[in-house]
């Protein structure tokens, strides 16, 4: 028979052993992170009405754990300013490979007005600070099997996959380039477009304001576009956008010379910043715009490069 004094060591041991494990258990689920955004790879507008957006975007979502796992019926709620703003629903199952980032396409559904007096400059932002809800079937997340995040949204990386997306090269056609006055100092040139919208719903153009550099590093100005536009643009029709574009010529002739010089060609490309203020559905949303383009006069040409 065993001495009293060996059971009780014995049960010690065991109390021990059993909150050992209980601690280990409850410190590894502290240690589990839920999938963080990354970015936003794509994002394909497929309609907006009543203040409400719908379209399709891919997600890069990271996995920072030391194991991998799969998601199913995945829902993101999306909330800014205590608003909700997105519903992201995932299309599939989705593998999250340890210590790796993947590519999760969701359908998504906006609320542009729960954004209030932030919708027109949300464009123009970095990034936000938004609280992301997620819940789903996860495999060996079963401890639950839902979990609020603080997490950024990149706008600006968003904002530019929209942009790329929604105007190509043949939206935006050159129709007229002509000299309209010069003096010492500027030349003013009249610029005619004809715009495509091939977007799924009408859209209007307020205001355009661009400078234009010769480099990509934003520097080295050499004239600027500003013109209160008023067009709006039906959906799937064409329409002329007109403006103005007054250059520096000692800055635009230098840099445009050595271009054609260095380059054998007659084409010379700038580079366009500023925004645009368009208005959707009555709703104002001013959009950066960054294009890389390429004007050749001698053949009335021009061409968008990125």
């Amino acid at each position: 028979m065993p001495e009293l004094n060996d059971v009780m060591n014995f049960l010690h041991k065991l109390v021990l052993l059993v909150s050992s494990l209980l601690l280990a258990s409850l410190g590894s689920c502290q240690l589990i992170k839920y999938p963080v955004c990354e970015g936003v790879d794509t994002f394909d507008i497929k309609g907006f009405q009543n203040g409400i957006l719908v379209g399709n975007a891919v997600v890069r979502v990271r996995n920072d754990n030391w194991f991998s796992f799969e998601g199913d019926s995945l829902k993101m709620d999306v909330f800014y300013k205590k608003k909700r703003i997105a519903l992201g629903v995932g299309k599939e199952m989705v593998e999250f490979t340890k210590k790796s980032s993947v590519k999760l396409p969701l359908s998504i559904t906006m609320f542009a007005d729960s954004l209030q007096q932030d919708l027109k400059e949300i464009l123009h932002q970095d990034s936000i600070q938004v609280q992301v809800v997620v819940s789903g079937e996860f495999s060996r997340l079963g401890i639950a099997k839902t979990a609020e995040v603080d997490t950024w949204i990149q706008v600006a990386a968003m904002s530019n996959s929209m942009i790329s997306q929604s105007v190509s090269e043949d939206d935006l056609v050159l129709k007229e380039m002509k000299i309209l006055k010069t003096d010492l100092s500027n030349t003013h040139i009249g610029l005619s477009l004809n715009y495509t919208n091939r977007l799924p719903f009408n859209v209007e153009f307020r205001r355009m304001k661009f400078d234009i550099f010769s480099d990509k590093t934003f520097k080295d100005k050499v004239g600027y576009w500003d013109k209160q536009v008023g067009v709006e643009v039906l959906q799937g029709d064409t329409a002329l956008i007109q403006g103005e574009i007054v250059l520096d010529n000692k800055r635009a002739a230098s840099s445009g010379m050595i271009k054609i010089m260095t380059g054998g060609s007659t084409a010379v490309d700038y580079y366009m910043k500023g925004d645009a203020l368009i208005a959707i559905d009555k709703r104002e949303l001013l959009v950066p715009v960054i294009v890389h383009f390429e004007v050749d006069i001698f053949n009335n040409k021009v061409k968008i490069l990125d």
